[in-house]
């Protein structure tokens, strides 16, 4: 296919790219903006404490990974059509089991079996595969502009309207409506760009819809320029999830008082409403590789700031640049790999990618947190941080110079 055939400038991939930004946004905003909310009244109904309320939290997460890498290989044999749906109908059980149980077990269950899987399909993975299929040209941009958190900024106001007015059964079951909902547009997805006449037959490729299968897990795992973009993308999950956890007792740990971190917090989520845009728009110039080592470089000179205990009136940009920075890593961590591996080798990377980072979002926030337990202080988890950093900076320049995957015959 010639470059300049389909660079973001057709109809046809502006609506595909709307509708992964609402399925990207509807997704996740149904999850996480209504999870933490819900909390009080989870632990009201089922009579548990607050370590089981949020369990459900890193069961999704679980179930997000490992079905990470699982989707990235389904969505080159399967229609993504199909798969995204699939993956909102998952989320629909889930939240219409959640409106009737009455036990945590059965919840946690809901959580690893079917919410987070259902969220790698519907908003963590397939969504940024659709759009790197359509986007030769502007890839970056469109990237950034799928993982806008815009509309899911929305859900936790909502979400609390709802719990006061419908209660917790109530809830949840708005939650799967709405869900429900997201199937209309994911009705319009279209697999891949219209195949060219001149390119039929054996030529457009064998995988679904005309795709070649492209670059297998084992070759994946053979390439260390894979491994590197992995690593530099988990150091900045593990930066974000810690900071999300601990920003607001890091600052009352520093004399702060309470509104005031909380105000730290909303900073920094409100700051990464533009990020990904921003960060896909330099991605296109600068190739998402260069991105992701300037994203930890600035990353890693934010978190050794924090090591000075800042005084509030600078700790406050301080937290909005680390939030504008961290919630770029879905549009620059996309782009490097499409530049690596194309897009048929895409999908794959990318969920296999998001089963990399699994050990540093999973630990990285119970380890900061022992940290400060043993020393009084996050001083020493900031300084790992800052290490972990330095070293994805360099591992993401380093895969910069490996030779892109050649575009199967």
């Amino acid at each position: 296919m010639r470059r300049s055939e389909y660079d973001g400038n057709h109809p046809l991939a502006a609506r595909m790219c709307a509708i992964a930004f609402l399925s990207y946004n509807v997704a996740t905003g149904c999850m996480f903006g209504s999870f933490g909310v819900l909390v009080p009244a989870v632990e009201a109904r089922l009579g548990v404490n607050r370590v089981f309320s949020t369990l459900g939290f890193p069961c999704a997460m679980l179930g997000i990974n490992l079905m990470a890498a699982m989707a990235g290989v389904l969505a080159s044999r399967v229609s993504i059509r199909l798969l995204m749906s699939a993956g909102v109908l998952m989320n629909v059980a889930g939240y219409a089991i959640l409106a009737a149980s009455r036990s945590i077990g059965l919840n946690l269950l809901v959580y690893g079996l079917l919410m987070g899987p259902g969220l790698a399909l519907a908003s963590t993975i397939l969504p940024s595969t659709l759009v790197t299929r359509w986007y030769d040209v502007n890839r970056g941009r469109a990237l950034g502009f799928v993982s806008m958190p815009i509309i899911a900024g929305i859900f936790p106001m909502a979400t609390a309207v709802a719990l006061r007015a419908f209660g917790l059964s109530g809830t949840y079951a708005s939650l799967a409506i709405i869900m429900t909902l997201l199937l209309a547009p994911l009705w319009f997805v279209i697999d891949h760009p219209p195949v060219p006449s001149h390119r039929s037959g054996a030529d457009a490729g064998s995988g679904e819809g005309g795709e070649s299968l492209g670059i297998t897990i084992g070759g994946l795992l053979r390439r260390g320029s894979f491994w590197g973009l992995s690593i530099a993308a988990a150091s900045i999950i593990a930066m974000a999830t810690v900071l999300a956890a601990h920003l607001v007792p890091m600052a009352k740990s520093w004399g702060m008082g309470a509104s005031e971190a909380a105000v730290l917090l909303s900073a920094s989520s409100l700051a990464g409403v533009p990020g990904p845009l921003a960060f896909g728009w330099l991605a296109d110039r600068l190739g998402g590789a260069r991105t992701l080592a300037l994203l930890c470089l600035d990353s890693a000179a934010l978190c050794a700031l924090l090591l000075l205990h800042p005084p509030y009136m600078l700790l406050f940009p301080i937290a909005a640049l680390l939030g504008f920075h961290g919630a770029a890593i879905v549009a620059t961590f996309g782009m490097a790999l499409s530049e690596r591996f194309g897009k048929t080798g895409f999908g794959r990377a990318f969920g296999l990618g998001y089963l990399v980072s699994l050990p540093f979002s999973v630990l990285a926030v119970p380890a900061a947190a022992r940290v400060y337990v043993r020393t009084g202080s996050y001083d020493d988890a900031l300084r790992g941080l800052v290490g972990l950093l330095l070293v994805a900076t360099l591992l993401a320049a380093l895969a910069r110079r490996a030779s892109p995957v050649p575009a199967p015959a």
